[in-house]
């Protein structure tokens, strides 16, 4: 992909995406199964709330005045002051935390343009958060720290050298910006022009990633965070170094919550920013809605074979009802993840009724057995669950799509092992 032109504006930069791609080829049954069939996530038991250390924390100062909501597109900064101030001390903090300068200065900016876009607030309920990992100190107590240290030195050299001890200095009037020391926040002009571009883009991709597995990152997520920021078709371009996902997600994103990253998502959306890879990853199966969207999506595809009429004359009842409460999960949106409160604190979690998926998962498991794309397909996990006790079933019925598929006339043979 040819790399865009540095923004007129920077505020509101346009961002080119990807070429445009139909909804139907672009997110295929493989890709969905992939993103939602991990490891983590499924049951109610691997759902506990995700934390960070408190040096993942946002660093604020009580000159950024945050409004009591997310308000997306507004400038939270007042000052180019109170944004220098805000840089320094996140990167700093994240310093101290153990992480490369380079990485620090990029993750802050990163929180910078989260911040600067209004997607920081003071409430903790419209966050949608449990811990609050904001860490807001005033101005003054860095300043009187540091004039401290001063005074303190001052007098212990006026002792050393038998002289009288000077009157300390007091704060002055204006408050200048924060001195912390080495390791201040630093980002070459391609890292600045990268993020200032893409950042919606990089924060969309957790949310993706969260939306389809219930956690930020575990080391189970490498793969998925790899393929889904490769369907953005956006180039890393020479100079920049891109921190892990896991330091993305954990160390530059995690404290301002699931909401915020949602909501990024779709105001990047709204005004056309989002690459189109994304864009079709929207309706994504929620955590917790994974077997049943899986199945439905399963189903559809199994219903352009020549034998689904007898297929679907013995399970029509089955079928009918995972295809509703697909549809039912769909319109649900983010009430049917399984932290449905970290999306909207008033909402609770619309479990996904499975009853029916049970008798159809190890014919839709024998059927991904006979595809060609099998490896890839054979990761998920949400039906294999769902299908305990039938492998023999699971094992019968490919046997009979692969003699179906050598000998097109068999139907015969579907239809006896289905009455059977």
């Amino acid at each position: 992909m040819q790399q865009p032109q540095a923004p007129q504006n920077p505020a509101i930069p346009t961002v080119p995406v990807a070429h445009s791609m139909n909804i139907s080829q672009g997110y295929t049954l493989n890709d969905l199964i992939v993103d939602v069939n991990g490891a983590d996530g499924y049951t109610e038991d691997k759902a506990a709330l995700g934390t960070v250390s408190q040096d993942f924390f946002l660093q604020l100062t009580d000159e950024v005045k945050l409004a009591d909501d997310f308000r997306p597109g507004l400038n939270s900064f007042s000052t180019g002051l109170e944004v220098l101030n805000f840089c320094n001390l996140n990167t700093a903090a994240l310093i101290r935390a153990g992480l490369r300068e380079s990485t620090a200065s990029f993750l802050t900016m990163l929180r910078c343009m989260m911040v600067k876009f209004g997607f920081a607030c003071n409430n903790l309920q419209r966050r949608a958060v449990y811990v609050d990992e904001y860490n807001v100190t005033p101005t003054e107590v860095f300043h009187r720290r540091a004039l401290d240290a001063r005074n303190a030195e001052a007098a212990s050299l006026a002792q050393a050298a038998g002289a009288p001890i000077p009157i300390p200095d007091a704060l002055p009037a204006v408050i200048p910006p924060l001195n912390l020391g080495p390791g201040s926040f630093s980002v070459n002009k391609a890292t600045g022009n990268f993020i200032s571009t893409y950042w919606d883009n990089i924060v969309s991709v957790v949310a993706h990633v969260f939306r389809t597995r219930g956690h930020h990152y575990m080391e189970s997520y490498k793969e998925l965070y790899a393929r889904t920021w490769a369907c953005t078709t956006i180039e890393v371009p020479n100079g920049v170094q891109m921190p892990t996902w896991e330091e993305i997600s954990r160390a530059g994103l995690h404290c301002f919550g699931v909401r915020a990253l949602h909501q990024v998502r779709e105001w990047s959306r709204v005004h056309g920013r989002l690459a189109k890879g994304l864009v079709i990853r929207l309706d994504a199966a929620c955590a917790g809605s994974a077997p049943v969207r899986t199945a439905a999506a399963a189903l559809k595809e199994m219903s352009a074979a020549g034998w689904w009429t007898h297929f679907d004359a013995k399970y029509h009842a089955h079928i009918v009802a995972v295809l509703a409460e697909a549809n039912r999960l769909q319109a649900a949106g983010t009430k049917a993840h399984i932290n449905a409160r970290l999306y909207n604190w008033a909402d609770t979690w619309e479990k996904a009724d499975e009853q029916h998926v049970i008798p159809l998962s190890p014919y839709i498991l024998g059927w991904i057995d006979t595809l060609d794309q099998k490896d890839a397909l054979s990761k998920q996990v949400c039906l294999n669950k769902r299908a305990d006790g039938t492998t023999a079933i699971r094992a019968a019925w490919a046997a009979v799509l692969r003699n179906y598929m050598r000998d097109l006339s068999s139907k015969t043979s579907i239809a006896q092992f289905l009455a059977a």
